[in-house]
């Protein structure tokens, strides 16, 4: 990821600017390009030109939005800022996120990474004392993103993120989630709107089905047909399509569709990573073979525990 510190990356960009090199070193060169200041020919990009123009030309600041916007942009960047949302730490622990989670491993990398991110502004970092300050940017929160991370560190922040997937839903929405209790309804109350969602369909297994959850959906459902949403709840009580459930999604027929961690998970704060799917799932089969929560109450009391 960086073989050099972010100087030296920029001097050698630069270089090449000027024309006092003709090449960029191999090295340099494969950060320059997941930074986008390079393209795919090798050569400085549009981007690249920008940030060195006003650095090193215009002066007027620019240039650090640029940097800081590519380096935000970079998915273990993104990954790190997110787990870590506004939180202090030891170096140590960033060091281990980088070696348990992504591919970078030498301690001098990282703290290459650790200066460029306290360069701009996305951390502050205490080299002397070996503290790590994340800052808590919106930047790291964008709307669209592909993937949010989960973490025990941001447990007000987790349910901001699963609610800005559920805003990024439109159409009919499906969620499937075996193990979905009543909790799960609280963010869709929150999110789901005439205007974006035209039906909710939930499907759950038996295992947090019981009465006050029927209660719970019953007021729910009276609520979405007040915002002219169709709302349904089934069960399923098919051993055989239950044991072949082992991911949960939210879909959406005209937005983004996800794959996301139990409800129960994300409300403990467990380790977890909530990503955008293209996945073909066959709801419709499981969604015709199971009960109406409301409809079919007497068929599924026999299958839980109350």
């Amino acid at each position: 990821m960086m073989e050099s510190s972010w100087s030296k990356i920029e001097s050698d960009l630069l270089s090449v600017y000027t024309g006092e090199a003709d090449t960029l070193d191999e090295d340099n060169s494969q950060f320059l390009s997941l930074l986008e200041f390079t393209d795919e020919e090798g050569d400085i990009s549009k981007t690249g030109k920008k940030y060195l123009d006003s650095k090193h030309i215009y002066e007027n600041g620019n240039h650090e939005t640029i940097l800081r916007d590519k380096v935000l942009g970079l998915p273990e960047i993104r990954e790190l800022c997110q787990s870590f949302y506004g939180q202090k730490t030891a170096r140590e622990n960033v060091e281990l996120f980088f070696q348990s989670k992504t591919e970078v491993a030498d301690k001098t990398e990282i703290g290459r990474i650790l200066g460029l991110l306290n360069s701009v502004d996305i951390v502050s970092y205490n080299k002397r004392k070996g503290t790590v300050q994340f800052k808590g940017t919106d930047q790291v929160e964008e709307l669209d993103q592909e993937s949010y991370r989960i973490t025990h560190r941001t447990p007000f922040s987790n349910i901001i993120r699963f609610r800005k997937c559920l805003r990024a839903c439109e159409g009919d929405v499906f969620w499937i989630d075996a193990h979905f209790t009543k909790k799960g309804l609280e963010p869709l109350a929150e999110e789901a709107t005439g205007d974006k969602f035209n039906s909710v369909r939930i499907l759950c297994g038996p295992a947090h089905v019981a009465s006050h959850m029927r209660d719970d959906f019953d007021r729910f459902q009276e609520e979405m047909e007040n915002r002219d949403i169709d709302a349904e709840l089934r069960v399923i009580t098919s051993e055989e399509v239950l044991r072949s459930l082992h991911d949960r999604w939210v879909l959406s027929s005209d937005g983004a569709s996800w794959n996301v961690p139990p409800i129960n998970s994300l409300y403990g704060n467990q380790e977890a990573e909530i990503h955008k799917t293209d996945q073909k799932i066959d709801f419709e089969d499981w969604w015709d073979d199971a009960e109406n929560i409301m409809e079919d109450w007497n068929n599924i009391q026999p299958y839980i525990d109350e």
